[in-house]
This record gives structure tokens, sequence and C-alpha cells, in this order.
């Protein structure tokens, strides 16, 4: 038995014991993690939390080249893919609204990179059969049907066609029927190299659409090729505001790969200049918690776009940042709006926006200098030059932080 064999064995085994495959339970298959440290993880010990990947023993580069073999022949057996990053159980404190860490605790860190992060905590799971299926499992049209869809995930154009011969037109449906054949044909099908626009037209415009009407619950997985062909051709492509999809970082986005999106803004020279490159980063690092990012996204388009920076902020999902701008919202008097990254500094560890970005964040050098003296404050509130130092840009700002004192 081959390596990729001798994973593709254990990742099956995973499926039919735990109907999922989840990256962590092959690493302590393969004993490169302890199960005493996978739980000890899981609870959020240690303070700041430990780091899942510490833990792994080997060469990050094999163990990773390991997980990338497991998950593409997850994706090859047509196994639904969900980011799921988990959080420990010591809660945030009173006061957390609703969303994905809100209530559980601090959403906990599995590697330093977005890469690993992404491959860590990506979950695979079978699709479940629906009524139909249960109850007319032998239904020769039926079986054709399910074949089809089996050999369209795994990317085999010469199984999907000789299934497609076996649909039948009329019970299938017309409109089925020809999603079909867009949806075989496409298996052979390459973006151009000179010109992606009008391949992104096709996979919007015709690919997708057929997806979602023949392969309904199941389109994303057999999409996700495709955007991933998509970023690839796109890779290295300048952001252009009047054709803002035509750059790697959407396609990345719709297959859903976030750390793929991150990879591809950061490439981005001056990425920080385009408001739609932050939203798409702040989503990115929300799915993989990655606070910090999240904060230097919301950061910027704070000072670029307020119309982009409250839709992230009203669809945020982390505690910490809801609880701020709940309170920034409710703040008397109500307090500029590019005063929100010092406010957010004064009640959380924000990073510090890189200096080649001030020249750009704003005309106005009040709204970083408040920043960074927000960030110094927060540190020491007693200092008497870092509460001046505040004073001085924001005296709005200050004011409030003084009766928060009192």
């Amino acid at each position: 038995m081959t390596a990729a064999q001798d994973i593709a064995h254990r990742v099956e085994k995973l499926v039919a014991r735990n109907g999922c495959y989840r990256p962590v339970d092959l690493l302590v298959a393969l004993r490169r993690l302890p199960v005493e440290a996978l739980e000890q993880w899981r609870t959020g010990a240690g303070d700041p939390p430990m780091v899942l990947e510490d833990c792994i023993a080997g060469n990050p580069e094999r163990w990773v080249e390991l997980l990338c073999e497991a998950r593409d022949w997850a994706e090859k057996r047509g196994l639904q893919a969900e980011l799921r990053v988990p959080s420990s159980g010591r809660h945030d404190g009173p006061g957390s609204r609703g969303g994905s860490s809100g209530g559980r605790g601090r959403a906990l860190l599995a590697a330093r990179s977005p890469v690993r992060q992404q491959l860590l905590c990506t979950e695979y799971r079978r699709v479940e059969r629906g009524p139909q299926m249960d109850l007319f499992f032998d239904n020769p049209a039926l079986i054709a049907r399910n074949e089809l869809v089996q050999a369209l995930l795994a990317g085999d154009a010469t199984a999907a066609a000789q299934h497609l011969t076996r649909l039948d037109p009329a019970g299938t449906g017309h409109a089925e029927q020809t999603a079909a054949e867009v949806l075989v044909d496409a298996l052979d099908w390459q973006p151009g190299q000179e010109d992606p626009g009008p391949a992104l037209e096709f996979v919007e415009q015709h690919l997708e659409p057929a997806a979602r009407t023949f392969l309904t619950d199941r389109a994303d997985a057999f999409l996700r090729r495709y955007w991933r062909e998509l970023a690839r051709v796109l890779a290295g492509r300048d952001f252009d505001p009047k054709r803002p999809r035509l750059h790697p970082s959407w396609p990345a986005a719709r297959a859903g790969d976030p750390a793929g999106v991150i990879d591809s803004i950061r490439a981005e020279r001056a990425y920080w200049r385009h408001a739609e490159l932050l939203a798409r980063l702040f989503d990115a690092a929300t799915a993989l918690r990655d606070l910090g990012l999240m904060l230097e996204a919301i950061i910027e388009l704070c000072w670029r776009d307020e119309t982009v920076a409250l839709s992230c902020l009203n669809r945020c999902d982390n505690a910490d940042i809801s609880r701020a701008f709940d309170r920034f919202c409710e703040a008397e008097p109500e307090l500029p709006w590019v005063l929100f990254p010092a406010w957010l500094a004064l009640h959380l560890p924000v990073p510090e926006p890189p200096s080649g970005h001030a020249e750009e964040s704003t005309a106005d050098p009040h709204p970083r200098t408040a920043l960074t003296a927000a960030a110094a404050l927060r540190a020491s509130p007693n200092d008497i030059q870092a509460r001046l130092a505040l004073r001085e840009p924001a005296p709005a700002l200050f004011e409030h932080w003084m009766k928060g004192r009192e």
C-alpha cells in the first residue's frame, strides 16, 4: 500500500466510524498528535491558550502534506467541507452578543498560519441522503442520477458521460437534464489564461446555476474546483476597482478558502487602499477566527469607507468587537466615526497599522495619532503623559474614557 493509499484508507475508516473526517483525528491516528494534548487544547488551557500545532510531532511540511492528501481524497469522494474553529469553554464575560464565539468563549488557535489554521479546522462530512433516496433507492432512474452526481463530484469525465446517457429525460425534467449536460461538459473545461473575464462569467452565469439546479445542496462541493482554478489563473493579478471580482481573493472566497483570500490580498500592493479587499480580508479573518487580522481590516475601513465598515461590524460575530461597537454607538455625546479604532484600542489589544498605510489612511492625521495614543493609554492608564497624548488629538474620546473610570 502506498503512502497516499494508506492516508485514504485511514480517512475512510474515520468517516465510517465518525460520519465525518476531522484532520486532528487523522493526526491522532498517525501518532503525530497526542490525545491528551488535543483534549487540553480544546479546553483552552494556558494563558494565553496553547496553539495546537505546537503539539504536532514531525516536520510541519510533512504533516501539512499529509493533511492536503487527505483533503483531496475527501473532496473527490464528495464529502461536504465545513470550517469549524472551536472555542474554549471560558466565557468573555457578561454582555456578549450572539455568534459563533459569543456565548462559548474565545476561539482557539490551531495554527499561526492562516493556511494551516484552515487545514486543521476544516471538517468533511457525508451528505445525508434525502427522503426520496431512502424511499426509492432501488429506482433505476434514481440510481443513475446518484451515480452521475458521484462522478461529477469526483471530476470523472468518462464515468459522468456514461451515466448521463442513462438519465431518463422524461423523468428528470428538461431543466435538470440541461443542467446535467452543462456540468458534464464542464468537466473538461479550462479557463482562458489571457483574459479570465469570460471564464469568470461562465462559472457565475452558466456553471453555478446549472450546479444549483442539478446538484442542489452539493453544488458548492462541485464548484469548488472551478473557483480554485480561477484563483490560480488570477494569481498575481493586480486589483482593478472597475472589475473587482477579477482578483484571486474573489474566487478564493467563493471556494471557501479564507487562507487563500488572505494570502492573495496580502500579496496585493497597497491592499489597504481598497475597501472591497478589506471587507474580504475581514470575512476571511472571521472565518479563521483571527482577531488581529479582523481588527486590522476594521481599523483601515473606519478611516476609508464608513458604509463598508458598518456592514462588516453588523455581521461581526466576535463578542469583544461587537461589545465595543455597541458601546461606541451608545456613547453620549456622539463620537466621530473615525475615532472608533481608537475606541477599540482603549478596550482591546489592537495591532498598529503598518507605517506605510499612514499616508493613505486619512487626510486628517488625528485618528491615527489617537489610535496610537489610546493603545499606549490602555497599557499604562495612570501615566500622565499617555493621558495627555490622547487628549490632544481626541479630547471627546478622552472625556469618555475618564468618565468610564469614575
